[in-house]
């Protein structure tokens, strides 16, 4: 499958990279039919850098014009599968992306199998550093990963989880992706304290989440 992406930022060379190429793709996507310059404000690029990005990817075939822009029937392959959305719980989706507090109706019941998890993890040791954040701060820190396109589809490492945002990003991943047993997105943290990797992978285990634990001292690598 041709990554539309790659292909778009080698003729368009941004100084934002291609993160913002993926993002415009993204808007394309979820919100098909608006106009070239309400696509620029979504993704916060001036409208000629955004036409610039939309000439390619229309060249490419993953979007056409014709009553606002939208995906192709390749593009939206490409978005499903390449990129990971596919099986995706868009209304969930769309509520979290739309609105900053939705997550505490949309996720209250995850928020309150999260107390029960941070109720049961070791004790900080203050010799290296670790301090216990509130169950909000883990799931807003997984929230704005979603809300800045750094979780569907990416590889995320955690380094020193006593917040457990870890196990935040892999409920939260389970949550969007009902369906699906193997879901989009890669989650690995390391840490040098055995306890706090071993609570996590038990929890990944009985939870059934993508999260794996590397134990590792990162000051004498």
């Amino acid at each position: 499958m041709k990554n539309y992406i790659e292909d778009t930022y080698k003729q368009v060379r941004l100084q934002e990279g291609q993160r913002v190429i993926e993002q415009f793709l993204l808007a394309c996507y979820f919100h098909p039919g608006l106009p070239t310059k309400e696509l620029a404000r979504k993704v916060l690029l001036p409208v000629p850098v955004a036409t610039a990005i939309k000439k390619e990817l229309i060249k490419a075939g993953a979007i056409q014009q014709g009553s606002g822009v939208r995906c192709t029937a390749e593009g939206d392959a490409f978005i499903e599968q390449k990129l990971g959305f596919g099986g995706l719980d868009r209304e969930l989706y769309e509520k979290l992306m739309r609105d900053d507090e939705a997550w505490k109706t949309e996720l209250a019941d995850l928020q309150a199998e999260m107390e029960t998890i941070f109720a049961g993890r070791p004790q900080v040791d203050v010799q290296i550093d670790q301090s216990k954040c509130t169950v909000e701060t883990s799931l807003r820190r997984a929230i704005l990963c979603l809300r800045h396109q750094s979780l569907v589809g990416k590889k995320i490492l955690c380094v020193g989880d006593d917040d457990l945002v870890s196990i935040s990003l892999g409920l939260l991943l389970k949550r969007l992706f009902p369906g699906n047993q193997q879901r989009p997105g890669q989650i690995d943290v390391v840490d040098i304290d055995e306890r706090f990797l071993q609570y996590i992978t038990d929890v990944s285990k009985q939870k059934a989440l993508t999260v794996a634990c590397h134990q590792a001292d990162l000051r004498q690598a």
